[in-house]
């Protein structure tokens, strides 16, 4: 998947180097979450979900979690070279007089990037180990959380109808068909995502 011109969002834990996210943190959450509670293999990568007592004891372990989904460390955008690489695509070397006046370095920098890049959109693509199915704006967190806990109910043997009474505190009345489709979607959906997260992705 592609993303445009988004920011990422940036961690950096003791001893580690600062490293970003392209999803917030309560997405990746939310994947735990459900790896948990997956009747399937989940990556083995994701070390043995049972023997942490919270997500952010895994979140931040220093094999797993984080280290999971976030982007490799990057080169800085600008920096000083010694040497220059010919047929490197996307960068461009420029001579510069140290001399000159800053602002009219600026003004010229800037009109150089502008003719360089036509106003092409900057695109960013997730290199992260482990990344998600859907852009992050798509997400759909409080949906996916509520098949979970629809899904984690039926596992307490609820019938469909006393499943939706439950979670949404109202009756269900008799012969109600559409009220428990939506428990069954509810379900079917969570063991769909079961099987993309032994796929490796989610949701």
């Amino acid at each position: 998947m592609v993303w445009i011109r988004r920011s990422i969002f940036t961690y950096r834990f003791k001893g580690r180097a600062r490293r970003g996210l392209f999803w917030r943190k309560r997405v990746y959450e939310l994947w735990f979450e459900y790896a948990r509670q997956s009747t399937r293999s989940v990556p083995e990568e994701f070390g043995d979900l049972s023997t942490f007592k919270s997500f952010e004891e895994w979140w931040r372990h220093p094999e797993y979690g984080f280290e999971l989904f976030c982007e490799p460390v990057e080169e800085p955008s600008v920096q000083i070279v010694n040497s220059i690489e010919d047929n490197d695509p996307g960068h461009i070397y420029l001579k510069v007089n140290l001399n000159e006046e800053p602002q009219k370095l600026k003004f010229q920098f800037a009109a150089i990037l502008k003719k360089q890049q036509s106003n092409k959109r900057v695109e960013k693509k997730s290199n992260a180990r482990f990344k998600p199915s859907v852009r992050p704006k798509a997400f759909k967190i409080d949906a996916l959380r509520s098949y979970l806990e629809i899904w984690k109910l039926r596992q307490s043997d609820y019938s469909r109808k006393e499943a939706y009474e439950k979670y949404y505190n109202r009756i269900c009345k008799e012969g109600d068909e559409d009220a428990l489709r939506n428990i069954s979607r509810a379900c079917q959906r969570v063991n769909e995502i079961f099987i993309n997260i032994e796929r490796g992705t989610f949701p």
